[in-house]
């Protein structure tokens, strides 16, 4: 029997294309043939044999859990929160092509932790964004990936963000320049981590339109990856500063941290000193050639400064120090002696 493996799902119905991930189809010429060379009886035909069909159906992934306390570990298309929640969370892939990925659409609604650790996706090509927010989210975490390549914006705010801490990445393809936008709404501190050498996503400048976050602090792992924003139609002003978990080199340029910024736009933060477990360093941050473009530029790294660890536990033992001091003079002051117009405590001259 001489046969040919072929699949020919183009001959099959569209109803097993849809719902049939793997269809094998057999094209058989087939001969019968009789036993002990007697007469060969030849049947000529041409057929469709399904020969094996491997059940997998196309199974939509379907709406995210909003419930309070969700934590979301497998893949779903779209999370519509309908009421406030204390915390949600995404270690998955969330969205599609034809809808936000999570949208947040009611201003009195509040979310207290809001976490993603997985992917927030709009696939689409059409003017729309992998995350819509209207509500008060007080602590915003990413550390995955918030992403509208063909759509709109990564993140669009009309609410208000309380702190926003973003380790991973946010980009969105709105003119190019759409990662955060606080368009008809406000991010209060921003801790970014996002930028660097431009050698990945994570180490690519994070694009934030229209309202800047009241504080912005750089998030710097090594001299590759460290947290660069560029203001794109940008208003507003911004407190900058070095989040405390960075880590940083002494002698170290980290260039273009902020980028199209005017010196209008930054309301504080040129220079400063930054305490590591380990001492103090001093940094400057500098637009050398007035083309609205910052470096933070790091100083040597001074050991004998104090740290802010050393610093609390110096204030602490003074503080057990002298709470010990004020033990003392109350065990050696007893009722008689305060009852009496000469202390015990003083000398006669006293």
């Amino acid at each position: 029997m001489n046969s040919v493996l072929s699949c020919q799902k183009n001959l099959l119905p569209d109803a097993i294309h849809k719902h049939y991930s793997f269809i094998y189809c057999l094209n058989i010429s087939k001969e019968l043939i009789e036993k002990n060379n007697k007469k060969k009886e030849i049947i000529g035909f041409t057929g469709i044999l399904i020969a094996l069909i491997i059940f997998s159906p196309t199974v939509k992934a379907g709406a995210c859990s909003v419930s309070d306390g969700a934590v979301i570990s497998a893949n779903c298309d779209k999370a519509t929160f309908s009421a406030s929640v204390d915390s949600w969370t995404n270690n998955a892939a969330v969205g599609t092509s034809s809808s936000y990925g999570v949208i947040i659409n009611n201003a009195s609604y509040n979310v207290t932790n809001f976490t993603n650790n997985g992917t927030i996706n709009y696939s689409g090509s059409g003017g729309t964004d992998a995350m819509f927010n209207r509500a008060t989210i007080t602590s915003f975490t990413n550390t995955g990936a918030i992403t509208a390549a063909s759509g709109q914006f990564g993140v669009y705010n009309a609410g208000t963000i309380t702190t926003l801490t973003n380790t991973g990445y946010i980009l969105g393809a709105w003119s190019g320049k759409g990662g955060l936008a606080n368009l008809g709404g406000t991010t209060t501190t921003f801790n970014n981590g996002q930028g660097g050498d431009s050698s990945t996503l994570q180490k690519t400048k994070l694009y934030v339109n229209f309202v800047l976050p009241t504080n912005y602090n750089i998030i710097v792992t090594s001299a590759s990856h460290y947290g660069q924003i560029y203001g794109f139609i940008e208003s507003g002003t911004t407190n900058f500063g070095i989040h405390s978990t960075s880590i940083l080199i002494s002698g170290t340029t980290y260039t273009a941290v902020l980028q199209d910024m005017s010196s209008s736009s930054i309301a504080s933060g040129t220079s400063g000193t930054f305490s590591g477990t380990d001492g103090t360093y001093a940094w400057t941050l500098t637009d050398a050639d007035s083309d609205n473009t910052w470096d933070l530029n790091v100083g040597a790294f001074d050991a004998y400064a104090p740290s802010a660890l050393n610093t609390l536990i110096a204030i602490q033992t003074t503080s057990q120090s002298i709470a010990s001091q004020f033990s003392s003079y109350a065990m050696s002051t007893n009722y008689a002696n305060l009852n009496t117009y000469d202390c015990g405590l003083f000398d006669q001259d006293g």
